[in-house]
């Protein structure tokens, strides 16, 4: 009988073991299998995002042959209205380069020439046309920047065709460039800094090494660059371990969950800290946060700009920064980056900017950048308006249409700042113009035309 029953439990157990193995093979085939379809998913999104950096780059090779085009045409033209039509196409080129910059993996590269070049080129040829235009002399110093910018956009061009032709060859993915400048930035050593130069980027900064000074009435001329920020002018320094307080108090966090990476120098020298994923930086002259970013990967959008709008405003209202009125924005690649310029009384102080970038897939402030704001916001007392609206009103053309008016102050040429009245206008084919009429003289001072796009409304 014993017998019997050890030899029934003998194959009772053996089932069960038979059962077990069978469930363990059954869970490995399934494990093995949403792993599978995660490297799939993964695979699909990493080739979405080259496909997107190539497209960037194609795009960014494309104005800066432009660029070099219009330079050298540039050189040999002498009337003014084709210095004005090459000038104007600068400007443009120079603006389309930016964005596609912005768009490639480049946050652990220093570009600051290459940005400073593309910010520059057009408004320097833009100062020149004016000359021409009011029959000024263009004198010799000036030929030779323009000689020395037709040079850097010629070697900028070129870095960039090295970088396609890698990039077409298979000798590298921009992908791949990304992951080894991050892991540059933790492990300096031979191979990951070989590879990230093979990636073409700071090559392109390479050849601005000997980039020239540039100094001309204009608002991206370099003596501007230089000047002392307006906000924290007179302000005490502040400790580092201030700074970090400041920092945490603004992202809402422990100051120990912050590590301080490095400091930033000229006219606005700040203290850089992380955490994850995010970078801030906050002025050692009043401890100010200049900038913010949080550089996670968003996903799909689930919210609209509008809703992205309220989201900045709540950003901004929580921590007593304004008040602000909302401008221009911009959505790309599932982020809407808002700009907010100073109010004054009844006064919009364009001069006075505050950017904020909302992700449209949660609604989580992922960037801020109060630098123009820094460099400009101040107590002002500015005069009455000398000329009437009414009277600035019929200098307008009459294809215009004015839906609004407002006072506002912008900057113009130089270091001034400029109060004008705003006309909201439409125009003949019902597009968006903005003329800004100054309010002492009651001449035109700008005109902007609005693009308004699925990513947002863009003014040229």
């Amino acid at each position: 009988m014993s017998v019997l029953v050890m030899d029934i439990f003998k194959r009772m157990r053996r089932r069960t073991l038979i059962r077990i193995a069978s469930f363990i093979v059954a869970s490995i085939v399934v494990l093995a299998g949403f792993c599978a379809y995660g490297y799939y998913l993964a695979g699909r999104y990493r080739m979405k995002l080259e496909y997107t950096y190539q497209r960037a780059l194609n795009e960014l090779g494309t104005n800066v042959t432009n660029i070099d085009i219009a330079l050298n045409k540039g050189l040999y033209a002498t009337s003014p209205s084709q210095m004005v039509v090459l000038s104007t196409r600068l400007a443009r080129e120079a603006d389309s380069a930016k964005s596609s910059l912005g768009q490639l993996p480049t946050e652990g590269i220093d570009l600051t020439n290459t940005s400073r070049f593309l910010s520059q080129v057009g408004e320097y040829s833009m100062f020149l046309a004016r000359k021409v235009v009011n029959n000024e002399r263009v004198t010799e110093d000036e030929l030779k920047t323009l000689d020395q910018l037709t040079e850097l956009s010629k070697a900028m061009r070129k870095e960039i065709q090295n970088l396609q032709r890698d990039l077409n060859e298979g000798n590298m993915t921009i992908g791949k460039v990304e992951r080894l400048v991050n892991l540059q930035e933790k492990e300096p050593h031979d191979e990951t800094k070989k590879a990230s130069n093979l990636g073409g980027f700071q090559d392109i900064e390479s050849a601005f090494e000997n980039y020239p000074t540039l100094i001309y009435d204009g608002p991206f001329s370099d003596h501007i660059f230089q000047k002392e920020p307006q906000l924290t002018k007179g302000k005490p320094a502040v400790s580092l371990e201030q700074a970090k307080k400041a920092a945490a108090e603004f992202l809402g966090i422990n100051p120990n969950q912050l590590e301080h990476v490095r400091d930033e120098g000229g006219s606005m020298p700040s203290y850089v800290f992380s955490s994850g994923d995010i970078t801030i930086s906050v002025t050692k002259y009043g401890g100010i946060v200049c900038y913010f970013l949080n550089s996670r990967a968003v996903g799909d959008p689930t919210l609209d700009n509008k809703a992205a709008l309220e989201k900045a405003k709540d950003f901004l209202n929580k921590r007593k920064i304004g008040p602000m009125d909302e401008s221009y924005f911009q959505a790309v690649n599932g982020i809407c980056t808002i700009n907010f310029a100073y109010k004054k009384e009844d006064i919009i102080c364009y001069t006075d900017l505050i950017k904020v970038s909302v992700a449209l897939d949660n609604g989580e402030v992922v960037g801020y950048d109060a630098r123009g704001f820094i460099m400009n916001h101040r107590d002002r007392s500015l005069s009455s308006p000398s000329k009437t609206l009414a009277e600035v009103q019929k200098t307008l053309s009459p294809r215009l249409t004015v839906q609004a008016t407002a006072l506002a102050l912008i900057p113009s040429s130089g270091l001034n700042e400029v109060l004008c009245y705003e006309f909201k206008c439409k125009g003949k084919d019902k597009e968006d113009v903005i003329v800004y009429v100054n309010a002492k003289t009651g001449i035109e001072e700008q005109i902007l035309i609005l693009e308004h796009t699925e990513g947002g409304v863009l003014a040229y």
